[in-house]
């Protein structure tokens, strides 16, 4: 049991006909809780760009996901959900995907986008300043759209906060930093999207008053809901 789930772990949907199929043993370690993680070895990263690639080829060539998923969406979307916990390094790999379909000429997905987000770890002072952060830089090209980022507004999976500022909080999740790279890249206002009540809170406690707005049951939604109604592309 423990092969089977290990081998889905790092291989999702594409793992049958693999080698662990025959020899399920990989570079593992105990994390505090006793939880087994998958190790960032040569090894590992050698066996992940092998399947990516063949994963991205097939895709490419129109052919169809693995072990019964009806999409690549659907698949991609596992792919990068159970990387994200139970491996060193997950947003390594989960990058790995996203440029590996990148280079075959394949359309960017709502899962790649959230990824790119929350693996964003610097916020540019500008919008338009390039090399602080891949991820951003990526975000801000014109292969994503402002919709796939809007997509991302709902995310409430935990990260650093990105911002190059004293007034950092604990509480930022990947949604935070969606809604901060589609005000910058649509040139919409970040406080234009926001109640009116939360923009003149805002112009005295500055974001402070954001993060207490949409930390409330059901504001988070309807943010992403103005975003998508904003008539960005």
């Amino acid at each position: 049991m423990r092969a089977i789930v290990l081998c889905l772990s790092l291989l999702t949907a594409g793992c049958a006909g693999s080698v662990f199929h025959y020899e399920p043993i990989v570079d593992t370690r105990k994390d505090a809780e006793g939880n087994l993680v998958i190790r960032d070895t040569p090894r590992m990263w050698a066996e992940w760009t092998r399947h990516i690639d063949s994963q991205v080829a097939r895709e490419a060539a129109g052919g169809p996901p693995f072990a019964g998923v009806k999409t690549w969406e659907t698949h991609w979307a596992l792919a990068i959900k159970d990387n994200q916990q139970g491996r060193d390094n997950a947003q390594k790999y989960i990058d790995y995907v996203i440029e590996a379909r990148r280079r075959a000429g394949l359309p960017e997905l709502p899962s790649d986008t959230c990824a790119l987000i929350r693996g964003i770890r610097a916020l540019p002072f500008r919008s338009e300043q390039q090399g602080v952060d891949p991820r951003y830089d990526a975000l801000m090209g014109p292969d994503v759209t402002t919709r796939l980022v809007a997509d991302c507004i709902t995310d409430t999976t935990p990260m650093p906060d990105p911002r190059q500022s004293p007034n950092r909080v604990d509480t930022f999740v990947a949604g935070d930093a969606a809604y901060m790279v589609f005000t910058r890249k649509s040139g919409i206002a970040f406080e234009s999207l926001l109640p009116r009540v939360v923009s003149e809170k805002m112009a005295r406690d500055g974001t402070d008053a954001y993060f207490e707005w949409v930390a409330q049951p059901g504001n988070r939604a309807q943010l992403a809901a103005r975003a998508m109604a904003s008539g960005t592309n």
